[in-house]
Formats: C-alpha cells, sequence, structure tokens
C-alpha cells in the first residue's frame, strides 16, 4: 500500500510539476500579449494623432484656397470693371474725336470758301468780316478742344 502511495505522489508531482510549466508558460504568453497590445495601442494612438494633424493641414489649406480664390475672383471683377470703364471711355473719347474732325473739316471748308470768296472779290462786307471773326473764334476754340483732348 505505500509503494502504491509514493507511485501517486509521484505522478501527482509530475502533475503538479507539469501544471506550473503550463502555468508559467501561459503567463510568459500572457504578458508577452499584454506587450503586443501595448504597443499597437500606442502605434494606434501616434497613427490618429498624424491623422489628425494631416486633417488638420488639409483643412487649413483648403480654407487658404478659398481664401486665394474669393481674393482673385473680387480682383477679376475689378478689372474686368475697370476694363468696361476704359472701353467706355475710350468710345466717348473717339466720338469726341470724330465730332471734333468733323469740325475741324467744316470750318477748314468754310475758311477756304471765305478765302475763295475773297480772293475774287476783294470788297468785304460788315457780315463776312463778322462771320470771319465767329469762324476764327471757333477755331480757337476748337484748337483749345483738341489741346485739352491731347493732354
Amino acid at each position: 500500500r505505500y509503494s502504491l502511495l509514493e507511485t501517486e505522489v509521484i505522478v501527482l508531482r509530475a502533475d503538479v510539476a507539469s501544471a506550473q510549466t503550463n502555468y508559467e508558460r501561459e503567463l510568459a504568453l500572457h504578458a508577452a500579449a499584454r506587450t503586443d497590445l501595448r504597443a499597437v495601442k500606442e502605434e494606434v494612438e501616434a497613427e490618429s494623432r498624424l491623422r489628425k494633424l494631416a486633417e488638420a493641414q488639409a483643412e487649413a489649406a483648403k480654407n487658404e484656397l478659398e481664401e486665394r480664390k474669393a481674393s482673385l475672383d473680387q480682383e477679376k471683377m475689378e478689372i474686368e470693371k475697370s476694363i468696361k470703364e476704359y472701353e467706355k471711355s475710350l468710345e466717348e473719347t473717339r466720338a469726341q474725336n470724330a465730332l471734333l474732325h468733323s469740325q475741324l473739316d467744316k470750318i477748314g471748308e468754310q475758311i477756304e470758301r471765305i478765302q475763295g470768296g475773297q480772293g475774287s472779290s476783294r470788297d468785304t462786307s460788315s457780315t463776312e468780316t463778322d462771320e470771319v471773326a465767329a469762324l476764327q473764334k471757333t477755331i480757337a476754340e476748337l484748337r483749345e478742344v483738341v489741346k485739352f483732348v491731347r493732354a
């Protein structure tokens, strides 16, 4: 009976040693798994911070782009408005120029007519003298306008 108990104790000691070895192995695996889990969590947190930073930078770049686009659109509108104003001014100046040229042509014709009439008859009446004076005054005024337009 004693040898049976002794055999049973040996078997139990072997079972206890095997259980202890299994426990220590499982404990080491659990510790390694916790270490790996902690490392993965830290990596996830780092990646999350980088993602948030990248998103913030992208949002800032998007806002800056929108501001620049709005600024360029405003500048474009102002330039287009200026171009329209300059085109209108150019057309008005061309119309004035055409009017001045036509008036100068008419005055030139009148002067030629008057001078032609003076060549054939040296008798000048007071009406012709008044007409010549009026024409000379008109010519002087037109010359002033031309000087102003050229300046």
